[in-house]
């Protein structure tokens, strides 16, 4: 996700709305998350019990952690966001205040070390040990990368910051490139992984063998690490100087703008080894039109058993590799499967190919860095089947939501629970899309199609539909948690007042006013038309969904308007559910420069919903023209609508060797009738009956061969007989009545 740019200045100060508006948080608190801007802010408050001053020691900020009674443990609330937000490169922004609505700006900030305990007394004076998180100032901060390429490799290996035998990043390196790092008044550098080294001796590893981070200097001396864990499995991320990391460069200022926005995102081939394909996959001959107002669709087709599900999801595959080296992991691929993906972003021509263990990545021909190469904003994988080929990312922690890569699929559910976990996710997915940004408004275009109201509303129950102000206790959360000890850590105190706040019909600083509760329900009236606002709601709607998980309340039941009367999603068709679910959740991810995978949308559709399917998908994300969706179906309704100027068919069959042939299917589909598409692209001769069309077969050979026998009258007999139940009109009858007139 892109860094946050803020017009702050340290020691700046400003007020809660401000900086609500900023960062897009919460209006109280001394940590705030948003995920909108994917940042914590931190508050500092020597006024508080919860949130006591800085105190400046050993070079870092030490920081309270979160829990105004009790121990406080590393996974209530954000203490946990904090301790991993190195992990998942979430910015940290400090503030002071000290005074009603005053907040001061201290700067950015990392997390410096592992938290220590601290024995102190809560607002009631009780001892209790509290967590003390060690932060670091970032100041001037560089990507390692760049900054090492502003100098040759033959000052770094004479200045020692790489070894002289293989160009690495070694042990050796700490004290040199420190030094180089205060002389080019540089305070930190970091890599898209995370990891991190600053000026005054801190650093953090996730690969390091013993801590993983911490001050170098002191960690050396306890032996908590060795020197060589600094820069530990790091230098195929974050080394352009050594040919086998995803960084190299083959020299410098090549005018190649690193981290750009993708453009509009067109797959153009896929080659890889299976004993199913033999040859390279054209899916897009052409590069994107700047012409071109609606997203491009790639229809796959072909009989059961062709690959067409393992081709789509080869891609997501290799896609997600490639995000997760952008961030410095590992990929997920074995190295010893060659594969050669080739794409486009507007004009460019990029390659990802791995052969013999090595990805290279190419802009046209000219070999790049994975900085240099430009990616899908996001891959998003939909399923409609519990024996999808999709990977499915395990951790579903709220902060995984803004990962390029998202699952759509049903794999994990229970499949007697179908209904039941799907409403839940897909609530879980509107939440978050409105946290995020105003995507959910283009919602309105799937209850436009639908011809409903354009809202949306989310209903909470009460356990026993008792009421709402005898469930959310102090004493039944706390009951509740002790039932659900896997389940995090929330101070039942904090969620208690939120609730209050409900009831109050509370709404801080101009907030947009959300939330309604009748006895026993908690409901949620989310406007597709106008939902700006509602990003500063994280804390509220994670409190609502905590309570789902611990079973205070039941799970959520979606709404949907039609006039003046509000009906559940669960009433509506198999067919209506799957494709309002689908777009919802869709809608909920998507971004432009996505790629979009779905298998077999067209399950449990009616053959009318599947006749309109294109002309919907079109229309619902019309504003997202620089996405490609790739498309693996059977049916031939969604091939008879496919755009002529901004679609692909891609045919998959079995030649004589059970290889799988591919074919670019070049004549335009859209407006074709369903015979001709049946009969030319799927090679289904006739809509008929099987064994019927099989007898008319047999008769007209036997009367081209002149063997008429008594067999081939009969079947005649029961032909002239069937010709009763057909339309006058069909031509089917004009063909019989020659047939018998022939014979006669």
């Amino acid at each position: 996700m892109k860094k946050l740019e803020h017009p702050l200045t340290k020691n700046q100060t400003i007020d809660n709305e401000t900086l609500m508006q900023i960062f897009k948080c919460g209006v109280m608190g001394g940590m705030r998350r948003s995920l909108a801007s994917n940042c914590l802010v931190l508050i500092s408050n020597s006024k508080s019990n919860d949130y006591k001053n800085i105190l400046f020691e050993n070079n870092t900020l030490q920081f309270m952690g979160m829990g105004r009674k009790g121990n406080q443990k590393l996974g209530y609330g954000h203490n946990k966001t904090l301790y991993f937000s190195n992990r998942d490169r979430i910015q940290l922004f400090l503030f002071k205040s000290d005074e009603k609505d005053s907040y001061t700006f201290l700067g950015e900030v990392k997390l410096a070390g592992e938290p220590k305990l601290s024995l102190q007394e809560d607002y009631e004076g009780n001892s209790r040990n509290v967590l003390i998180f060690p932060l670091v100032e970032v100041g001037v901060e560089r990507n390692i990368t760049e900054f090492l390429l502003e100098f040759s490799k033959g000052v770094l290996v004479k200045r020692n910051v790489l070894d002289f035998s293989n160009n690495y990043l070694n042990a050796n390196s700490i004290e040199p490139i420190i030094e180089l790092m205060k002389k080019n008044n540089v305070d930190t550098l970091t890599s898209h992984g995370g990891w991190f080294i600053t000026a005054s001796g801190f650093f953090y590893n996730e690969y390091s063998s013993k801590a993983k981070m911490g001050s170098i200097y002191q960690l050396l001396e306890t032996e908590s690490i060795e020197k060589k864990d600094i820069f530990w499995n790091q230098n195929k991320f974050i080394n352009p100087y050594v040919e086998i990391s995803t960084v190299f460069r083959q020299r410098k200022g090549r005018g190649i703008r690193l981290n750009r926005q993708s453009g509009k995102i067109r797959i153009h081939s896929l080659t890889y080894d299976n004993d199913l394909f033999p040859e390279t996959i054209t899916i897009s001959p052409e590069l994107p039109s700047t012409s071109e107002i609606q997203p491009y669709t790639s229809l796959i087709i072909g009989p059961n058993g062709t690959g067409k599900s393992l081709m789509i999801s080869f891609i997501q595959q290799i896609f997600q590799d490639m995000y997760q080296l952008k961030v410095s992991k590992e990929p997920s691929l074995a190295k010893t499967i060659n594969y050669d993906l080739t794409y486009s972003v507007d004009s460019e021509l990029f390659r990802i190919q791995q052969k013999d263990e090595i990805i290279k990545f190419f802009r046209k021909k000219q070999r790049i860095s994975i900085d240099e190469l430009i990616l899908p904003a996001k891959v998003i994988a939909c399923a409609f089947t519990l024996n999808d080929r999709f990977s499915y990312p395990e951790n579903n922690d709220i902060n995984t939501e803004i990962e390029p890569y998202q699952y759509l699929g049903i794999k994990t559910q229970n499949k007697s629970k179908y209904i039941e976990t799907t409403g839940a996710r897909l609530v879980r997915n509107i939440l978050i899309a409105s946290l995020t940004d105003s995507r959910i408004v283009n919602l309105q275009e799937v209850t436009s199609f639908l011809k409903l109201v354009p809202r949306l509303r989310i209903v909470f129950q009460a356990k026993n539909k008792i009421a709402l102000k005898d469930t959310i206790t102090v004493q039944n959360i706390l009951a509740a948690q002790l039932e659900n000890p896997n389940e995090l850590d929330f101070d039942a105190r904090e969620i208690a007042r939120i609730f209050r706040a409900f009831r109050m019909n509370i709404s801080l600083y101009n907030r947009k006013r959300l939330f309604d509760h009748q006895d026993h329900e908690l409901i949620i009236d989310l406007d597709l038309v106008e939902p700006n606002g509602y990003e500063n709601y994280f804390d509220e709607f994670e409190a609502i969904m905590y309570l789902v998980s611990i079973g205070l309340l039941g799970s959520p039941i979606i709404q949907i308007q039609k006039g003046n009367e509000f009906f559940s999603l669960e009433e509506a068709s198999s067919g209506e559910f799957q494709y309002l679910s689908t777009m919802i959740n869709l809608l909920s991810k998507i971004e432009p420069s996505s790629i979009i995978l779905m298998d077999e949308p067209e399950t449990s559709l009616h053959p009318t919903w599947q006749h309109q399917y294109m002309y919907g998908l079109y229309n619902i994300f019309k504003e997202f023209n620089s996405c490609h969706f790739l498309i693996a179906t059977h049916s031939h309704f969604l091939v008879s609508d496919l755009d002529p100027d901004s679609s692909s068919l891609i045919t998959l069959k079995r030649n004589k060797e059970s290889k799988v042939e591919f074919n670019l299917f070049e004549p335009k589909t859209y407006g074709r009738t369903v015979e001709d598409i049946l009969y030319n692209v799927f090679d289904l001769p006739s809509l008929r009956n099987y064994y019927f069309t099989t007898e008319i077969d047999s008769v007209l050979l036997a009367i081209s061969l002149g063997e008429v026998t008594k067999e081939i009258k009969e079947k005649i007999h029961h032909l002239n007989q069937v010709k009763t139940f057909l339309h006058p009109s069909d031509p089917l009858t004009l063909i019989i009545d020659q047939i018998v007139k022939e014979v006669d």
